[in-house]
């Protein structure tokens, strides 16, 4: 009879023994996912399409420009949110035309009579990015992720030729800039953005981007 209730016994002791070990592997074996799937810090560089928004008086007609960006993100333990550092060089042309009047002076410098011309050309706009950046992330699937944000930081540009009559005119500045956008990253590794810049008039513009990600790191 005793040995009945020995044997009960250590068959009940090894069925909580094998649930209490079950429960561990699989606890263990979902933390080990989650943490592979929550990388904590990003890094991304890629290339942008830029499209220039303000008309210019002196300027005909504004074309799409390009540029590099590059970020890192730090992703705030187990939150959505994340945090980076972006910094971007970009620049786009615009097409001027001016109406010139020239005086003509005969081999004494006495005037003689005036031609008109018109003198066409393209100037280069460009501006550079340094910002702080948040976002905040959404799982749409195993390897899909959207993602909406902003960026605030200065902006160093140049040659913006709307500050003088002559459009040949270079100028530079800094001006304060604010980037919101949106993306979705894709296979881990492939984020698709579309944003625009607020920042000195001549050089805001919106913008499209592909970027590579690398992650380092574990939640």
């Amino acid at each position: 009879m005793r040995s009945h209730i020995l044997t009960r016994r250590t068959l009940i002791v090894a069925i909580a023994l094998w649930l209490v070990a079950s429960a561990s592997s699989l606890a263990a074996d979902r933390e080990k996912a989650t943490t592979a799937d929550n990388r904590r810090w990003g890094l991304e560089i890629g290339a942008c399409m830029d499209f220039l928004q303000d008309g210019l008086p002196q300027f005909c007609h504004n074309k799409p420009g390009g540029g590099v960006y590059f970020e890192t993100r730090y992703r705030i333990g187990q939150t959505p949110i994340d945090v980076g550092l972006y910094a971007s060089l970009n620049t786009a042309p615009r097409r001027y035309s001016a109406t010139v009047e020239k005086e003509l002076l005969d081999e004494n410098a006495a005037p003689i009579g005036r031609v008109i011309f018109t003198r066409e050309g393209q100037i280069p706009f460009g501006s550079g990015n340094v910002m702080a950046t948040i976002n905040c992330n959404l799982s749409l699937g195993r390897r899909c992720e959207a993602f909406v944000g902003a960026g605030v930081g200065i902006s160093k540009y140049a040659d913006n030729g709307h500050w003088n009559s002559d459009p040949g005119y270079r100028g530079s500045g800094v001006s304060l800039s604010l980037m919101p956008r949106a993306g979705i990253l894709l296979f881990d590794h492939l984020r698709l953005t579309a944003g625009y810049k607020f920042q000195e008039r001549a050089n805001r513009h919106a913008f499209v981007s592909i970027g590579l990600v690398g992650f380092i790191g574990k939640r």
